[in-house]
């Protein structure tokens, strides 16, 4: 009896998760790719001997689904804690170190307990509005998280993430978070992964690519980014998602006094909501006797680079000219918006498989456990007689 045919759209991180667990059950799944590298939006692309990251993006070494590859990654963790905007500069601050914080920060961290006790069905925002170092902290430290400006996000994305955060640490992998995709990929030992293989439309028995070739399956796991999904699925249905972008500068290593910690910036008159210099974190991430600063803005309005530039020139407090601009990414759909629950409620779709941010919560940990979760379900219709 011949194996079934197995597509899956889509090699992001729930896509290839979904190809190890068919593997792992003698299947061999075809996986059709439309960019040039696997791995979705999380990606890492080299650029004069930096490595730039597709948006500004981290790994927490206390995702489960990461376990496995974490030896492999090398990672590297920021300082715990951030250096956050406050009267008129950058104060530091250890959540974890109480006698270095003042009066305003303590009670700041007290009302933070009611993040572990959010409403449901209130806003993110609303959890920081009494108190102007949840503010000054809270507020740039999440947008950065959802890459949602207004904060609209459900109160319940905030308690399930807190955990994580609060048992590992914040960490960049040796060869940028592309290497986690690049990982998985390499795992895959009888798939088929067609790189720069745009599909144009699905069904359960096959899809047609975008060249007109057809091909055909027993089963179709889609596991693709939301409009994707949806113009790929024929639901008319407009998805909008957050977008950001991330601008990148070289600066020679003697001339800024780095240090491995985020900054964040509330006021909403910056430019920026959150930087940091990653070479100090991750070395690896810049050519010898340089540093890679990466800044980020949240939301569809993009400021000038040269604005960014200022920015970054003050907060550092380095001579003007010292950063050179290197590159700018903008990702217009980098999050699905959170302010409600996915959209598809069930892994099935018109006898389609779903995987990803289409049933599950947009996190690389969500990816690769929504991934295998449908594998499971392809797994038991491939059994069912």
């Amino acid at each position: 009896m011949s194996k079934p045919k197995i597509v899956i759209v889509g090699a992001g991180l729930a896509g290839l998760a979904a190809a190890k667990v068919l593997e792992a059950s003698g299947l061999s799944p075809l996986i059709l790719e439309q960019s040039d590298k696997v791995g979705g939006r999380v990606r890492t692309d080299e650029f004069q001997g930096f490595l730039l990251d597709r948006g500004f993006q981290v790994l927490l070494d206390s995702y489960p689904e990461i376990g496995e590859y974490e030896a492999a990654l090398k990672l590297k963790p920021f300082e715990t804690g951030a250096r956050y905007f406050w009267e008129n500069d950058f104060r530091k601050l250890n959540p974890f170190n109480p006698f270095r914080w003042n009066r305003t920060e303590f009670l700041g961290l007290l009302k933070s307990l009611k993040l572990f006790y959010p409403s449901e069905n209130k806003p993110a925002s609303h959890l920081f509005e009494e108190n102007a170092f949840m503010k000054a902290f809270w507020i740039p430290f999440f947008r950065g998280v959802f890459l949602d400006p207004e904060l609209s996000t459900r109160s319940k994305r905030i308690k399930a993430l807190i955990p994580f955060f609060l048992k590992g640490r914040v960490t960049l992998p040796e060869k940028g978070m592309g290497e986690l995709a690049a990982l998985m990929a390499k795992d895959l030992k009888s798939s088929e992964i067609r790189l720069n293989t745009p599909v144009q439309k699905v069904h359960k028995k096959g899809v047609v690519l975008q060249s007109g070739e057809k091909l055909s399956c027993d089963f179709l796991l889609l596991g693709t980014e939301l409009p994707s999904a949806f113009r790929l699925l024929g639901v008319d249905r407009e998805e909008k998602g957050e977008a950001t972008e991330v601008f990148y500068f070289s600066a020679p290593k003697d001339k800024v006094e780095a240090d491995k910690f985020l900054w964040l910036d509330s006021r909403p008159e910056s430019p920026v909501n959150n930087f940091s210099v990653l070479s100090q974190v991750q070395p690896s991430y810049a050519p010898e006797g340089q540093h890679l600063i990466s800044a980020t803005s949240v939301g569809h309005e993009v400021p000038q680079a040269e604005a960014v530039e200022v920015y970054l020139t003050r907060a550092l407090k380095i001579p003007s000219g010292t950063l050179q601009f290197l590159k700018s990414i903008n990702v217009p759909y980098a999050l699905p918006k959170q302010d409600k629950a996915p959209p598809f409620q069930k892994g099935e779709y018109e006898g389609i498989f779903l995987a990803g941010e289409l049933v599950d919560p947009p996190s690389i940990n969500d990816a690769i456990w929504g991934g295998k979760k449908a594998a499971q379900a392809v797994i038991q219709g491939v059994n069912s007689p």
